[in-house]
């Protein structure tokens, strides 16, 4: 992809990521003491598998977009940036199985 998909992914994210992280600790933290009923329908879709895993992804990319970048901005070197793509490529996949492993606890 090229750095302009990359910065326009990264900025996606930021926006999408803000509301959905207010609504989960709204939900999640401050239910029971704002009066949140645990069947209403903010508490059903925030506790839902796919809200968190929606959040976490959003993380996932948002933050190995961004580390990506920092790779591209200081290393000039093709070889150390080649194999800096596939380490935070791998990363990324790692911390995705590792939250799909979690997702049904």
């Amino acid at each position: 992809m090229t750095g302009a998909v990359l910065w326009l992914i990264q900025r996606i994210t930021a926006v999408l990521l803000l509301p959905a992280i207010a609504i989960h600790f709204i939900v999640m933290r401050l239910g029971s003491t704002i009066g949140l009923q645990q069947d209403s329908f903010y508490a059903t879709i925030v506790s839902s598998g796919w809200f968190e895993m929606s959040l976490l992804g959003g993380v996932i990319l948002h933050a190995m977009t961004g580390v990506w970048g920092m790779a591209r901005e200081y290393t000039r070197s093709i070889k150390i940036l080649r194999a800096l793509q596939t380490i935070i490529i791998l990363a990324g996949a790692a911390l995705s199985l590792a939250a799909a492993s979690f997702a049904g606890r």
